[in-house]
Parts: C-alpha cells; sequence; structure tokens
C-alpha cells in the first residue's frame, strides 16, 4: 500500500503503481524500430507530487503505469493519461505521473500511457504516426475495460486525457 494525496486534502490508500506491457502479445505490424528507449531527467520543480521529472524518447514497447485505489475509495472511474512533449519525446512524469496521483488523491483510477514518440530520426508520415498512436489509446482503453472488475471500475466509465501534443486526447470516444 502506498499513500496518495499527503500534499493534498486527504490521504487516500492505494495500490503501488505496476508498469505493463501496453500489447502483452506483441504489437501488431510494428513500424516502430528503435533498439532502446532514451530517458532524461529535468530539474525537479518545488510542487510535483511525484518528485521527479523524466523526460523518456524513442518509446519501442509502448507501456502503462497502473494507479489503482483500494476498492472501498475507487469512485469507479478510470482515466488514460497521455502526456505530451512535442510529437518527439514524452513528459512522463510532469504531465502523467503527477496527475494519475492527483487523480487517485479524488477517488480515479488513473493510466499513464507511454506511447510511441517520433522522435527525430525516425520519421512516419503524421497520418501513420498518429495511426499508431490512436492504437495505443484505444489498447488503453481496452486494457481497462477488460479487467474493470479486477481494478474496481466501471467498464463504461473509462475515458483518456492528454497534454500538449498528446495525440490521443483528440480521441476522447473511443
Amino acid at each position: 500500500m502506498v499513500i496518495f494525496g499527503l500534499f493534498l486534502e486527504k490521504a487516500i490508500t492505494a495500490q503501488a503503481p505496476i508498469e505493463l506491457p501496453l500489447w502483452p502479445n506483441g504489437i501488431p505490424n510494428n513500424p516502430v524500430k528503435y533498439e532502446k528507449e532514451k530517458i532524461r531527467t529535468e530539474p525537479v520543480l518545488k510542487s510535483p507530487l511525484s518528485q521527479k521529472s523524466a523526460i523518456i524518447r524513442q518509446v519501442y514497447e509502448p507501456t502503462y503505469t497502473l494507479y489503482t485505489l483500494d476498492k472501498d475509495t475507487a469512485n469507479g472511474v478510470a482515466i488514460v493519461l497521455c502526456p505530451g512533449g512535442g510529437f518527439k519525446e514524452l513528459w512522463i512524469d510532469r504531465a502523467g505521473t503527477d496527475f494519475a496521483i492527483w487523480l487517485a488523491s479524488k477517488g480515479f483510477t488513473a493510466m499513464v500511457l507511454t506511447y510511441y514518440s517520433n522522435t527525430p530520426g525516425f520519421t512516419l508520415e503524421r497520418d501513420v504516426f498518429n495511426g499508431e498512436v490512436y492504437a495505443d489509446a484505444k489498447q488503453a482503453i481496452h486494457m481497462l475495460r477488460i479487467r474493470a472488475h479486477e481494478f474496481g471500475i466501471d467498464k463504461n466509465k473509462v475515458g483518456s486525457s492528454g497534454f500538449s501534443s498528446g495525440v490521443p486526447y483528440r480521441f476522447l470516444l473511443l
């Protein structure tokens, strides 16, 4: 168990966040051929709830990090968070983890999506790139819906949110 919301109105108990593969059976026709993800950090601001500031590039195997609540504190609603980063990187903590912690403090289950980024040197046409990211967003919502009972959420109360170039924010009604 972990405590979320130490700096918020009240503390909420939750399960420790877990990172899982978005495509557990592999990605169909994966066009991404990066060898390794690149992670850098920025100075941590005074206010982030996570006290982290990771930025990820060259995502080749999309994952998700799930912030689930104890069933007695969950409100049954889940949100997929799609961090932005100029279409070339993902500000995973500032535009994902911190928001997930805040949402959990309000009773929501949150999923931070680590999806494809179109890093310089990897040039997919915009329509192809958007299609791949859209597939990741759809898969994230699908993963929440098929495991809804396990996570204590209503499969009909799953949505998404994105920041800046968090492309999936354009596809709220999947």
